[in-house]
């Protein structure tokens, strides 16, 4: 879900709507996220299918996984929430006008996050919270 929306944004937005856009695509928040959170959503299938086959996962794929669970959880949480917010009075005024890539970009994924958080068993501790420090900075 992560990857193939993450491919269609990049391939509308680029390609489609705004040719001249190029690599400063990436320069938006929302973007970056969602390349963390597809990353992390890869690399945790990896994972899940080495413990499937009876085998350890490599060191750089587990701390990989960590590092976008870790950051990509805070992250679209603050890019739903700060978007809804900054975009708010122009919606309402009818300024804005919401597509399906808008609402998934800044808000569904952040809930689909939300859902593999709370049913899967990565430990998330306080301690892990440097990690999302040093994404921000």
């Amino acid at each position: 879900i992560f990857v193939v929306h993450g491919l269609y944004d990049q391939y509308t937005s680029i390609f489609i709507d705004e040719p001249s856009q190029s690599i400063w695509y990436y320069f938006y928040l929302t973007h970056q996220s969602r390349l963390v959170q597809s990353l992390g959503q890869l690399t945790e299938w990896m994972c899940a299918r080495s413990f499937f086959k009876g085998e350890i996962p490599s060191a750089w794929i587990s701390k990989t996984t960590m590092f976008c669970f870790v950051v990509g959880q805070p992250i679209s949480l603050l890019v739903a929430v700060g978007y809804w917010l900054m975009v708010w009075s122009d919606l309402e005024d009818g300024k804005l006008d919401v597509t399906y890539l808008t609402v998934y970009n800044h808000g569904i994924n952040g809930l689909l996050l939300f859902i593999s958080f709370m049913i899967s068993r990565m430990p998330y501790s306080c301690s892990n919270g440097g990690w999302v420090i040093l994404a921000g900075i």
